[in-house]
């Protein structure tokens, strides 16, 4: 999930110095996950009342497009780095 900013991430919990690390970064993952759920969320149904439905359908779909293309390059990194 964490995609073009994994590097940060991994560093900054290297620093942390946890031997837990794997549990620090899937709670972090899953605290962003939802922080950027909501605002999408929010911003999408602003939208629908601000540039019309039509607009707000094509841009939905766009988002979820490239939501299901990063899940899936993410997945597939998963995958190959076994």
């Amino acid at each position: 999930m964490l995609g073009k900013h994994n590097d940060r991430f991994e560093s900054v919990v290297d620093k942390l110095g946890n031997e837990n690390s794997a549990l620090v970064k899937k709670a972090v993952v899953a605290a962003v996950g939802a922080i950027v759920a909501r605002s999408s969320m929010q911003q999408s149904i602003k939208g629908i009342f601000t540039a019309g439905a039509a607009t707000s359908a094509r841009y939905a779909f766009a988002k979820l497009s490239k939501s299901l293309a990063a899940r899936l390059r993410t997945s597939n990194m998963a995958v190959f780095s076994k």
